[in-house]
């Protein structure tokens, strides 16, 4: 893999954590996000491929933990933090807040989950 994909591979992990902040994802709520995060993706003109293959892993691997899945997403954006940009990171945010308001609504809990996830980037692109 490439170091850009490792972003978004990473950022597919971070999307999982956030639709886990609520509680385990269930089978529709999984193919929800697919086609939410694929439909953002093609908008973006990013290979959807990689972001895919590590939201269908966690979801088949069964992780249960949005910390874990969260610490994973996180490892492996900081290995393709060098194609990050604040454009890119606009988009980041406007799919994390599409995910989160995809089911039942935007809670405190996933505001928290967004607004951890800009610090924790500021952290990393200063790093």
């Amino acid at each position: 893999m490439e170091k850009r994909e490792y972003l978004f591979y990473g950022f597919g992990q971070v999307c999982y954590a956030l639709a886990m902040s609520d509680g385990k994802v269930q089978k529709s709520e999984h193919d929800d996000l697919v086609k939410l995060l694929k439909d953002e993706f093609e908008i973006l003109d990013i290979d959807f491929d990689v972001l895919e293959i590590s939201f269908e892993l966690m979801f088949r691997d069964g992780i249960e933990n949005s910390d874990e899945a969260y610490s994973f997403g996180l490892k492996n954006m900081e290995m393709g933090k060098n194609s990050l940009n604040e454009e890119l990171m606009a988009k980041f945010n406007r799919i994390l807040m599409n995910v989160a308001d995809s089911y039942k609504g935007v809670d405190t809990d996933e505001m928290n989950f967004i607004r951890q996830f800009n610090k924790d980037m500021d952290t990393m692109v200063t790093s």
